[in-house]
């Protein structure tokens, strides 16, 4: 008698429509016009206690964009430089502000193939007051980051 028993998963490449973490999707509106987008000028946006920009996001100007959050922390806190310009010694001249963002991270297993990804729940924030902020208030719409098909964060200036 033969008996044979198959466990294993097949290795192909992760086909699964959400199998990478998803990113905070925050976009910029006018303060003074809620409704309206708002280009953020030579955006600089920097993972608190790092030196180098968010890939992509060196002094660009964009209405929005799309940035990781810490899967092995509850909190990542992202440095926001407006009009970010070095001066001739190298230092940064921009308004900078802080915004932290707190979450309960929830992994899910997907397969042998895919692997695990991180969803976020309870998203809250808060904004480091400082003499100069240039972000007036954020707007937290979704407190669930499942995926990047929608709008998590308005951040109005």
């Amino acid at each position: 008698m033969f008996l044979w028993i198959s466990g294993c998963q097949r290795d192909d490449l992760c086909g699964e429509a959400n199998a990478t973490t998803p990113r905070l999707i925050i976009t910029f509106n006018d303060a003074s016009n809620p409704e309206e987008r708002k280009d953020a000028t030579s955006l600089k946006v920097l993972g608190e206690g790092f030196d180098n920009a968010v890939p992509g996001l060196d002094r660009v100007t964009t209405d929005s964009i799309a940035i990781p959050l810490r899967s092995l922390s509850e909190e990542t806190s992202y440095i926001f430089i407006l009009n970010s310009e070095d001066t001739e010694e190298g230092a940064e001249t921009g308004n900078i502000d802080t915004l932290r963002f707190t979450y309960s991270t929830n992994e899910i297993f997907l397969s042998r193939a895919c692997g695990v990804v991180a969803n976020y729940e309870g998203l809250g924030e808060n904004i480091v007051d400082d003499a100069d902020n240039w972000i007036q208030s954020v707007l937290i719409l979704s407190t669930l980051v499942t995926d990047e098909n929608e709008t998590h964060v308005q951040i109005f200036h």
